[in-house]
C-alpha cells in the first residue's frame, strides 16, 4: 500500500532538492532535475511511512478505553485527503491507515483449593445442578472443563481421600512422592512426636533425615538417599514450615508443670486445716519517692509543662501483705527496708 504524503510536504521536499542542485550545479540538465524530483518524492514517502508507523505504535500502547475516548490526531485527517505522486509509470491510491486490533484483557487466574473442589463435588452430588448451572452457581469463576474435570469419578475419589486423610482444605495442590511409604511413615512418626509433647524437642532437618533413613531401612526400600531435598519437599507436601526459635518461653512449660504438682501437694496438706487459719502472704515493691509522669494542665500551657528528676526516682521499699483464705482477717501492712532506719 502506498504511503500517504501531504502535498505541502512533497512540494517542500522537491523545492529544497531543486535549490540544492542549483546551488551545486550552475546549469543542471532536465534529466538531473527529474532524478532529483524522484529522490525527493521517495524521501518524503519514507518519512511518511516512518511517521505513520510511529503513530500506530503509540495508539496500540494506549488503554482500550482511552483509545476510544481520545480523538484521532490531525495528521490522519490531513493525510487522508492527499496522495503521493509516484514516479512515471506508477499509480498512487489513497487509503486510510489500518486500525490496530482491540487489546484483549487477560483472564485472571483462579486457584481452587482442596476445600473449593470438595464443595464443588458436594454441589454436584445434590442432584440439582447441571454442568452449566454448577458453573454459574459456584462462588468462584471457573471454566466448564474445570467443573467436569473435578467431578470426574477418579478425580472425585482422589480429592475426597485427601480430605479424609486430614490434608488442609486451603492447600491448592499436592505432589505425590516417589517414596510414598517412607513419606507416610515419616509423617505418622512426626505426628506421634508432636502429640507426646514434641514441642520441647527441636525437629531439625538432620533428625528428619536420620529418621527417614531408618524407615527406609526397616521397609527395605532401595535407592533412597534421604537428601535434604526430600525433607524439604516432604515438609511442603504436609504444610510444615521451618521456623527459627527465639526467647525462653519453651522452658516455662516445664516450670508450669512443676508448679501444678507442687500446688496439688500443698492443697492436700492444707485440707486438714480450718480455712480461717490458712493465710496467704505476698510481697510488692513501692517506689515511695517516684512522682507520676502525667498531669492535667490548661490547654494554653500544654507545651510548657515540664517534669522533674523525681519521676524517675528509684528509692524503693518492700511491702508485705497477708490475709487469711476467707478474707475475715487482714494483717497490717509491714515494710521491709534496705537499712536499719529506712
Amino acid at each position: 500500500m502506498s504511503p500517504l504524503v501531504p502535498r505541502q510536504a512533497r512540494a517542500l521536499a522537491a523545492a529544497a532538492a531543486e535549490a540544492a542542485v542549483h546551488e551545486v550545479l550552475p546549469d543542471p540538465s532536465r534529466d538531473t532535475l527529474h532524478a532529483v524530483s524522484l529522490a525527493a518524492a521517495a524521501a518524503a514517502a519514507a518519512a511518511a511511512v516512518h511517521f505513520n508507523a510511529t503513530a500506530r505504535l503509540s495508539d496500540r500502547t494506549l488503554p482500550r478505553a482511552q483509545a476510544r475516548s481520545t480523538p484521532r490526531p490531525a495528521h490522519h485527517s490531513a493525510t487522508a485527503d492527499h496522495s503521493v505522486t509516484a514516479p512515471a509509470g506508477q499509480d498512487c491510491h489513497d487509503a486510510a491507515a489500518p486500525s490496530s486490533p482491540p487489546l484483549r484483557s487477560r483472564k485472571p487466574k483462579v486457584t481452587l483449593t482442596l476445600g473449593d473442589k470438595i464443595a464443588m463435588i458436594r454441589m454436584y452430588d445434590s442432584g440439582v445442578h447441571t454442568w452449566r448451572s454448577l458453573q454459574a452457581a459456584f462462588p468462584k469463576e471457573v471454566s466448564l472443563s474445570a467443573v467436569r474435570r473435578t467431578c470426574e469419578p477418579r478425580e472425585r475419589a482422589r480429592l475426597l481421600k485427601r480430605g479424609r486423610d486430614g490434608e488442609p482444605l486451603d492447600a491448592a495442590r499436592t505432589r505425590r512422592s516417589k517414596f510414598e511409604q517412607i513419606d507416610a511413615a515419616l509423617k505418622t512418626w512426626f505426628d506421634g512426636i508432636e502429640s507426646m509433647g514434641g514441642a520441647d524437642l527441636p525437629m531439625t532437618m538432620a533428625v528428619l533425615e536420620t529418621r527417614a533413613l531408618e524407615i527406609a531401612a526397616d521397609l527395605g526400600v532401595e535407592g533412597f538417599l534421604g537428601s535434604p531435598g526430600f525433607i524439604q519437599r516432604w515438609a511442603a507436601r504436609h504444610q510444615l514450615k521451618s521456623v527459627k526459635l527465639w526467647g525462653q518461653a519453651g522452658s516455662a512449660a516445664a516450670a508450669v508443670r512443676q508448679g501444678e504438682q507442687r500446688m496439688s501437694q500443698i492443697r492436700a496438706e492444707l485440707a486438714t486445716y480450718d480455712p480461717e487459719h490458712i493465710y496467704n502472704l505476698d510481697e510488692t515493691g513501692l517506689q515511695y519517692r517516684c512522682l507520676p509522669s502525667r498531669t492535667y494542665t490548661a490547654a494554653g500551657r500544654r507545651r510548657r509543662a515540664r517534669g522533674s528528676k523525681a519521676m524517675k526516682s528509684k528509692d524503693r521499699v518492700t511491702l508485705v501483705l497477708a490475709c487469711n483464705s476467707t478474707g475475715s482477717h487482714k494483717l497490717p501492712v509491714a515494710i521491709i527496708g534496705s537499712a536499719a532506719v529506712p
